[in-house]
């Protein structure tokens, strides 16, 4: 059996309506191809969510029966049913039995490679060609600023405002409202109101005009609460389409005019409980990550969904140049306490197919680059458990381990993951830091090089230009740091120069998406940083680095981000954009983000 919770929920009303909960034991489930998955004795309770004004067939949903477009093939259900059984601890498991609550009285109530300089989008991404959300993209001519639930738009040319896009406006009048159906065995209630809180999270390059992407919640229930609103606009900033995708928003990426959405969901199955006036409900509770492909012209969508029995980190998404398959990587507890992650291979052909898998030791590390992809070869760098890392080299088809490189060091976690040239670079950290070279030239076989320690650690490793490394992290007393490598003959890194700023830090620096931060142009890059000197509020750290990879000079320009292009970095800040010359590092004009702006 599930564990069973119990959690509070806000009454608007209270609707008299005595019920005793049926048994029913659900029909054996078979995924297709796949054994049937052992039925449990279940007691259920189906709630529906309908975003108005879609229409309640389009959008129902039942935790016994989630959104599921997608097909798994017999090889990832065998591996994911087999890893874990219902109510063990475990790693993640795939299935679409959901539901498992105890008989309770009921009453019911209301309830890349890199994209810069020179990237189409100005913005970093894991590999080329595949965009990554962002708050900023710099497409063509046109600079996008997602803020405070618009989409600003400014021609960088002549530095004119466009009229701004207006998604979140778009998903208050679409999904502004929930209409909530509750169903028991004896009797239901439906028509229940809730209304939507509704935020902007980033926009992706659609190759044709943009998508803007929107965390969408009806506060107050417990089935079906987050969700995804997608809105397409082409590049005159008409909207083409709309849609919602369950589960709040992880990440999300886009190649040849297909979006794919990472989403996390926490599923509940309620119970309303009894008494003269309702004020909880018992729920069963199973979190879910969910993967869907997009159709940017029709906002068509494929939806696979994975239940899980425990999550640690982000779940990975790493997507393919083609558009068209991508890899999942999640990781969860296994046997006798070890950390297990598995991996599947997802393929779209008009319907998203999981059409394999593998499990692995080992932790994602908090660092969307632990993957990558090198030829036919998926690369995986994975935390042991005691310390350390494990690189994984797998076939891209198959998922099978073709080779693996155990790294051992107690209690270091991982922090820069790197993949230049046919070379991974890694960085641990726990007292000292060091960083592993290792050669995958030949992804059969694998060879750590060496490695050099020192001081502090850093969190990003990105290439610049003429063999040239940037490195962005800490010291030991958690000042930040820049430091410039060059590539050398034998693929080491020589440390060049570096920059410390005391009482210096970055709020996105540790996050698994910090190389999406920094802005790139030739000669100079921008990060956004926080300092308690000089003038309030969030600031760009700006440094010019020479061909050599000196650092020549720096300095601190209040914005928010900064987005580069191949000699300008445009600092993105309350209400306007300054343009600042990459040789100099001077404002060399501004603009406003809107129209209406003084």
């Amino acid at each position: 059996m599930l564990s069973v919770m119990e959690k509070r929920l806000v009454l608007p009303a209270v609707i008299a309506l005595v019920a005793a909960a049926a048994i029913v034991y659900l029909a054996a489930v078979s995924i297709p191809g796949g054994a049937p998955i052992t039925p449990i004795e279940t007691r259920v309770v189906t709630v529906t969510v309908t975003a108005e004004p879609v229409t309640p067939t389009q959008w129902s949903m039942a935790p016994s029966a989630r959104i599921e477009s997608g097909v798994v093939a017999p090889e990832v259900a065998k591996l994911l049913e087999s890893i874990t059984q219902p109510g063990v601890r475990g790693s993640p498991v795939l299935t679409t039995v959901v539901t498992a609550v105890e008989a309770v009285p009921l009453r019911a109530g209301v309830v890349g490679g890199y994209g810069a300089p020179g990237g189409e989008t100005g913005t970093l991404v894991a590999i080329r060609g595949v965009d990554e959300i962002d708050t900023v993209k710099l497409i063509h001519d046109i600079l996008y600023v997602a803020r405070d639930g618009l989409v600003y738009r400014v021609n960088t040319t002549s530095l004119e405002p466009l009229e701004p896009l207006d998604p979140l406006g778009i998903a208050r009048a679409s999904w502004g409202k929930a209409s909530i159906s509750i169903t028991l065995p004896e009797a239901s209630i439906s028509n229940i109101t809730l209304p939507a809180s509704i935020e902007l999270r980033g926009i992706l390059y659609t190759w044709d005009g943009i998508a803007a992407l929107l965390d969408v919640r009806y506060e107050g229930i417990g089935v079906g609460r987050s969700w995804t609103g997608i809105i397409v606009y082409n590049n005159d900033g008409d909207v083409v389409c709309k849609t919602l995708i369950p589960g709040r928003l992880v990440d999300a990426r886009s190649a040849h005019g297909l979006i794919w959405v990472e989403t996390t969901s926490p599923l509940y199955t309620v119970m309303l409980v009894g008494g003269p006036q309702v004020t909880r409900a018992v729920a069963a509770y199973q979190p879910s990550i969910e993967v869907a492909v997009i159709n940017a012209t029709s906002c068509e969508a494929s939806i696979l969904r994975f239940n899980v029995t425990s999550s640690w980190r982000a779940p990975l998404l790493l997507v393919n140049a083609s558009g068209r398959d991508a890899y999942l990587a999640f990781s969860g507890w296994g046997p006798k306490g070890s950390v297990k992650t598995v991996v599947v291979r997802l393929v779209y052909n008009g319907t998203l197919y999981a059409v394999n898998g593998a499990e692995l030791d080992g932790l994602l590390p908090t660092n969307w680059l632990a993957a990558a992809l090198l030829g036919d070869r998926l690369l995986l760098v994975l935390e042991r458990k005691d310390g350390g890392f494990t690189l994984y080299m797998l076939d891209g088809e198959t998922l099978e381990t073709k080779a693996s490189l155990e790294v051992p060091r107690f209690r270091e976690r991982v922090h820069a993951i790197r993949l230049i040239d046919g070379y991974i670079y890694v960085v641990t950290y726990r007292n000292k830091d060091p960083l592993f070279v290792i050669n995958v030239t030949n992804p059969d076989e694998p060879r750590l090089l060496g490695w050099r320690k020192g001081p502090g650690y850093d969190q990003i490793l990105q290439p610049l230009w003429d063999g040239l490394v940037l490195g962005l992290g800490y010291t030991d007393e958690g000042s930040l740091r820049l430091r410039v490598y060059r590539i050398e003959s034998n693929a080491s890194l020589a440390l060049v120069d570096e920059l410390v700023l005391h009482k210096t830090w970055s709020s996105v620096l540790s996050r698994p998406e910090a190389y999406r931060y920094l802005a790139i142009a030739r000669g100079a890059i921008g990060y956004p940083v926080y300092t308690p000197e000089g003038p309030k509020g969030e600031k760009v750290l700006l440094a010019r680095i020479d061909n050599e990879g000196h650092i020549e000079a720096y300095k601190l320009l209040v914005g928010l981000r900064a987005v580069g292009s191949l000699d300008k970095l445009y600092v993105i800040s309350e209400g306007k954009v300054s343009v600042v010359d990459a040789a100099t590092l001077s404002v060399k004009g501004e603009a406003s983000l809107s129209p209406s702006s003084p």
